[in-house]
């Protein structure tokens, strides 16, 4: 009886949590699309869930959220093309237990993903949360973390989303698109990161050498992405500006 009382408790909360189109128009929308695909080992994409959970879990963290404001965020778990994409919608958070609700969900949920390393298909669901979802707030992020360059694909299974063609979508929504780059494999990811992913206000890349170091620089980046959002509130821009 204890259990399922805590369980439909759960289920209110979270409900209670998630945004509707229909919410008052949020400060910041951030989409967090995490690389799944097959370049990543099992302990590797654990590394990566241990380090957003944590994140959102840190007190500095849940401090830059409050000074900001009203903050909703989303997440997309990617791959290549023929596997689904996992999609957790939107949640606002406004408290701190709304935050460390989303680091729960983090800490918890299990791997559904992998595949080729489809950047474009990743931010093309990133670009359609934000579509679906928000069309006033003041400004909008998806925050991209991978191990590798934009797979060529193949012919076969459905159709690709290029990167460019998804920039290029990013850029005319103006979405801001950062990017942390993981380099153990390829070195020169940053760059790439920076030449063919990056993109909008503000927009920049972080690197980590190996996967041990993820949880700090997801820490510093998410950091950095709700205090450049709070800086440009305070020098007067408007909700509903695309600058």
């Amino acid at each position: 009886m204890i259990r399922a009382l805590q369980s439909l408790a759960l289920t209110l909360l979270f409900s209670s949590n998630s945004v509707s189109a229909e919410a008052a128009c949020p400060d910041l929308s951030l989409v967090l699309a995490i690389d799944s695909s097959s370049s990543i080992d099992e302990m590797e994409f654990a590394l990566q869930m241990q380090g957003y959970g944590a994140a959102f879990s840190d007190q500095e963290v849940l401090s830059t959220l409050h000074a900001v404001g009203t903050v909703d965020v989303a997440v997309v778990m990617w791959a290549g093309p023929t596997m689904p994409k996992h999609l957790r919608p939107w949640q606002r958070i406004e408290t701190d237990a709304q935050a460390l609700m989303l680091a729960e969900w983090f800490f918890t949920t299990p791997r559904k993903e992998k595949g080729d390393t489809e950047i474009g298909n990743a931010l093309t669901a990133a670009l359609d949360l934000i579509e679906q979802h928000d069309t006033c707030g003041s400004r909008r992020v998806v925050d991209v973390s991978g191990d590798g360059r934009a797979d060529p694909g193949s012919s076969r299974g459905p159709p690709r989303k290029t990167l460019a063609f998804a920039r290029a979508r990013a850029e005319s929504m103006g979405v801001t698109v950062n990017g942390l780059a993981i380099t153990n494999s390829e070195p020169d990811l940053g760059e790439y990161y920076q030449t063919s992913l990056i993109t909008g206000r503000n927009s920049f890349v972080m690197e980590v050498s190996s996967f041990s170091d993820f949880a700090a620089a997801i820490l510093e980046k998410l950091k950095r992405e709700i205090e450049i959002e709070h800086h440009v509130n305070r020098a007067g821009l408007t909700k509903g500006s695309r600058t």
